[in-house]
C-alpha cells in the first residue's frame, strides 16, 4: 500500500512540475500554456486510472478468495465472512499489520477481528484459534493462497 501511495505521488508531483514548467516556459503564449496545462492534466487523470486499475483492482480481486466453501460451519459459531477471511490469513502466518494492508483496512479493525474470532473460539491465541479452525472444518488447507 505504501509503494502505492509513493506511485501516486510521484505522478502527481510530476504533472504539478509540468504544469508549472510550462507556466514559466510560456509567459508571452497564453493559449499555448492553457492547452499544455490541460493535455498535462488529462494525460496525469489517464495514467492514474490505468494505475489504480491495475494495481488496486487487480489486487482487491487476488485477494477475494472467499473461504466461502466454509460459511456454513462459520455461521454455526457466528463468524462472518469477514472474520473468516481474517482467519484464513492468520492461519497463513501474516501479522496484523500485513493482513490490514491486504484487505485495506486499520490494523485496529484487524485486531478487533481477531478478538472476536477469538471470543468465538473460546481460544487466547492465535495458534489455538487455527488449531479450532482445522478441527471445525472451518478453515482447510485449500483456503490458502500459494502467492507471497
Amino acid at each position: 500500500m505504501k509503494k502505492l501511495i509513493l506511485a501516486f505521488a510521484t505522478m502527481f508531483v510530476g504533472a504539478i512540475f509540468v504544469v508549472q514548467f510550462t507556466r514559466y516556459s510560456y509567459t508571452q503564449a497564453s493559449i499555448v500554456l492553457e492547452w499544455v496545462a490541460v493535455v498535462s492534466l488529462v494525460a496525469f487523470t489517464l495514467s492514474s486510472a490505468w494505475f489504480f486499475g491495475k494495481y488496486v483492482f487487480s489486487s482487491q480481486l487476488k485477494n477475494e478468495k472467499s473461504p466461502e466453501l466454509n460459511s456454513d460451519a462459520a455461521l454455526e459459531y457466528g463468524i462472518s465472512k469477514r472474520e473468516l477471511e481474517v482467519l484464513v490469513l492468520i492461519a497463513e502466518g501474516f501479522s496484523n499489520r500485513q493482513i490490514s494492508e491486504k484487505l485495506f483496512v486499520s490494523e485496529s479493525t484487524i485486531k478487533k477481528h481477531a478478538s472476536s474470532i477469538f471470543a468465538k473460539l473460546d481460544v487466547s491465541r492465535r495458534t489455538e484459534a487455527i488449531k479450532i479452525a482445522f478441527q471445525r472444518k472451518l478453515i482447510s488447507a485449500h483456503d490458502f493462497s500459494n502467492s507471497e
